[in-house]
């Protein structure tokens, strides 16, 4: 039941994210639905950074298997902090699932956090 009315022919899963190691990236990517985005990239320094999920609509952020945490387009925060800790020097690895179908093909770390202004918060 959802706001007082019944919701007929839905079916429902768990999505068991404890090792998301186990995810397959060989799948195509369609439009509006959710998926997985695997990046990599290499670390010189290890420092505390933010993720910019700006461009991103709603999910969560994998660094190097740790789950940083969950984001959405909403804000009024739209970066997730990532602490020095959890980068390897070397390659590291981000992964996000992202559940509105949203996909970017670069992400960007940041020195401070990313948020929205008090107009666009008033606007949603």
């Amino acid at each position: 039941m959802s706001d007082l009315h019944f919701i007929n022919d839905w079916e429902q899963y768990p999505l068991p994210l404890k090792n998301i190691h186990q995810v397959d990236f060989n799948k195509e990517w369609s439009e509006n639905q959710p998926a997985f985005y695997h990046y990599n990239f290499e670390v010189d320094v290890l420092k505390d950074t933010y993720l910019d999920t700006s461009g991103f609509g709603k999910g969560v952020v994998f660094v190097n298997g740790f789950n940083v945490g969950r984001f959405w387009e909403k804000g009024p925060t739209l970066s997730l902090f990532i602490p020095r800790g959890v980068f390897n020097v070397g390659l590291s690895e981000i992964i996000i699932f992202e559940t509105e179908g949203t996909y970017q093909s670069k992400i960007s770390l940041r020195e401070h956090p990313v948020h929205m202004d008090i107009e666009s918060l008033e606007e949603k």
